[in-house]
């Protein structure tokens, strides 16, 4: 083979390794679950030291947040999260009794973590972290290698959108509202 039959397939040799990163980027960001699934049993310690379950909630949606008080996107995202937390919290839906939000930080500093729940209100109660990053038991449970990452479960238990925008999420639970 000349230099030149081998440069001649250059182009295709860069698009085909440019189609093969976006792939494995496109996997190493997907979480282990998807709609449909069950969610699983989540145990954390909370910022008072109280320990809870994700099963401590009943009857109402549940937005499972993998965040982080260093990410940018996670912190961009909290007054939109704010605001679904205020319109569907106490709502009755057709088939919930109402909506929370259980925040799993992915986090290393205890101190940076608290503060910046209180900071930017995040006034919903279930905020969790064991400060392992993503080395936590939960992040690999549910796959997350990426933040911020979303898993919205029905009153069953049940995963209805994993990754969704919060405007879409707002969407799907104003479609189950009792009254509409």
């Amino acid at each position: 083979m000349t230099i030149k039959s081998i440069l001649s397939y250059t182009p295709v040799l860069i698009g085909l390794l440019i189609l093969i990163g976006f792939f494995a980027r496109y996997m190493y960001r997907t979480p282990s679950y998807v709609n449909g699934e069950k969610a699983s049993e989540i145990t954390g310690v909370m910022p008072s030291g109280d320990t809870v379950r994700l099963s401590d909630i009943k009857h109402k949606y549940i937005l499972l947040d993998f965040w982080g008080s260093w990410c940018g996107p996670c912190i961009s995202e909290i007054p939109d999260l704010q605001l679904l937390y205020d319109k569907y919290h106490e709502q009755a839906f057709t088939d919930a009794d109402g909506f929370e939000i259980f925040s799993v930080g992915i986090e290393k500093d205890r101190q940076r973590w608290f503060q910046t729940i209180q900071y930017e209100g995040m006034k919903w109660k279930y905020h969790v972290s064991d400060l392992q990053n993503f080395d936590s038991p939960i992040a690999r449970q549910y796959g997350v290698r990426y933040i911020p990452s979303k898993f919205l479960i029905d009153p069953e238990g049940v995963i209805i959108a994993v990754n969704q925008p919060v405007a879409d999420i707002d969407k799907l639970l104003e479609s189950r509202l009792r009254n509409n």
